[in-house]
């Protein structure tokens, strides 16, 4: 009776009792007293382990911090994965002892090696991590947190105008422009390519925000690279494509990528197209760790549309993008040759890219916006802060020979006169890939016909900045 009135079992009480020791039924806490004795794992099994993780390649150094002590591996992305490949790959034979659960395996990895699977970033701000993870903040941090969020508003405000004016004005394009993660081939959940170096397919895409329209120009690391003159080659086609359609105007988006979206090689490219087209073209650049835009989305219907999916070339990546969008316009895939890759290093001669109109420093890298106009395509406007007034800085010197040479148009010349070498290291992994017998043999050909070096880092790389 007394039980059913507070809704307690016999065995409740019965324990209770139990743990009177003549003064209380209270015992001391006893949470966190557990002893965890440390695991011991025999050497044969650890050395197995240890094997096994070094069959993984490492991602090479351009896509991940040069300063990072951090072993990135590339083609798995969780530990249970790796588990998996693991149990196939142990041979018996070989090693007496095997890692029998993944916590086992997981334990060992983590005791051994710095690592991190290879997530090629997303947008996350360190400014805004480190700001929430302080106990306690200071009034600068404070401010300076405040004014990091005012940017990061202020420029999801204006590319949503920039938007908004597109959609009613037809001699406008706001588009937006980044690389994707570098695509691997062969590319499949086939256990042997998880533990070779593979070819990196490119796909720099340019995002029409108010057509929705996304054009990919896409090629492999033996076409070209990644730095700002396969980026100002790529924007060139875009923007005379459009100027040969009526377009006037210009409004770009970008992330702050020095070597790639804000240096010289590009805003050069800026006046020539203004000069040579007619157009006036601004680019503005998202605030760092917030730099999340439209263009995302092209990204990440080819990584959903990929997934499951057997890729052997390059070729066929480009096939899968075209096909990737079901509803829509699909994706434009545009493939670049070497011929499409113009040296803009031509246009750098001669020019001023140190002092302003007042006769100040221009610090490029905290520059938010470029501005250049059809009628003044020999300067460029620019702006630290959207809310201030731009300063002017003349580019071109003043010289009549300077003069003549914006008058005359400048011969762009092909940047790469032969397919770029792959690393010696990357060709052998491939050639066994052909031997084996995984790769099919009508892609036998296209594979073992490319360039190799020995020289250890000539992937596609992307070009330091050269406006520090």
């Amino acid at each position: 009776m007394f039980l059913n009135t507070i809704a307690l079992s016999d065995r409740v009480v019965s324990t209770a009792w139990k743990k009177y020791d003549g003064n209380t039924m209270i015992e001391d806490d006893k949470r966190g007293l557990y002893k965890h004795e440390k695991r011991v794992y025999s050497g044969d099994m650890v050395k197995s382990v240890c094997d096994h993780v070094r069959c993984f390649p490492v991602v090479e150094a351009h896509y991940v911090r040069k300063n990072s002590s951090k072993l990135y591996l590339e083609g798995v992305d969780s530990i249970s994965r790796m588990y998996k490949l693991y149990c196939e790959w142990f041979d018996a034979e070989k090693y007496s002892s095997k890692a029998t659960t993944k916590r086992q395996y997981r334990e060992v990895v983590k005791a051994n090696f710095n690592l991190a699977l290879h997530r090629p970033k997303k947008d996350k701000c360190d400014v805004c991590h480190v700001f929430s993870n302080k106990s306690s903040k200071t009034a600068e941090e404070t401010a300076a947190f405040d004014l990091h969020q005012l940017r990061k508003n202020k420029a999801r405000e204006l590319k949503n105008l920039d938007k908004k004016d597109a959609e009613v004005n037809n001699n406008l394009v706001t588009a937006t422009f980044d690389f994707q993660k570098v695509l691997i081939s062969p590319y499949g959940e086939i256990s042997v390519l998880y533990y070779k170096r593979r070819l990196s397919t490119l796909n720099f895409t340019v995002f029409n925000v108010a057509t929705k329209i996304g054009t990919c120009y896409m090629w492999h690391e033996a076409i070209a690279r990644r730095g700002s003159i396969e980026v100002s080659s790529c924007l060139l086609d875009f923007i005379k494509s459009h100027a040969e359609r009526g377009i006037k105007e210009f409004r770009l988006w970008s992330d702050n990528c020095a070597g790639q979206n804000r240096n010289r090689i590009v805003f050069s490219l800026y006046m020539y197209v203004a000069k040579k087209l007619g157009v006036t073209v601004t680019h503005r650049f998202l605030e760092k760790g917030h730099t999340q835009n439209e263009g995302d989305s092209v990204h990440a219907t080819i990584e959903r549309y990929s997934k499951h999916k057997t890729i052997w070339t390059p070729q066929e990546w480009y096939c899968l993008v075209r096909w990737a969008k079901s509803e829509g316009d699909p994706y434009i895939v545009k493939e670049i040759t070497k011929e499409d890759v113009l040296d803009f290093k031509t246009l750098l001669e001669n020019k001023n890219w140190t002092k302003n109109t007042d006769n100040e420093k221009v610090s490029w890298n905290s520059i938010k916006e470029v501005k250049v106009t059809a009628e003044q395509n020999d300067r460029i406007e620019y702006k630290y802060d959207f809310d201030e007034e731009p300063k002017t800085i003349i580019v071109l010197r003043t010289g009549t020979r300077n003069k003549k040479r914006l008058e005359n148009d400048i011969a762009m010349k092909q940047a790469y006169q032969e397919p770029l070498p792959i690393t010696k290291e990357k060709y052998k992994d491939i050639a066994d890939l052909c031997r084996g017998g995984i790769i099919p043999e009508r892609y036998h050909d296209f594979y073992l016909k490319l360039p190799t070096t020995i020289a250890c880092n000539l992937a596609p790389e992307e070009s330091n900045s050269d406006l520090e």
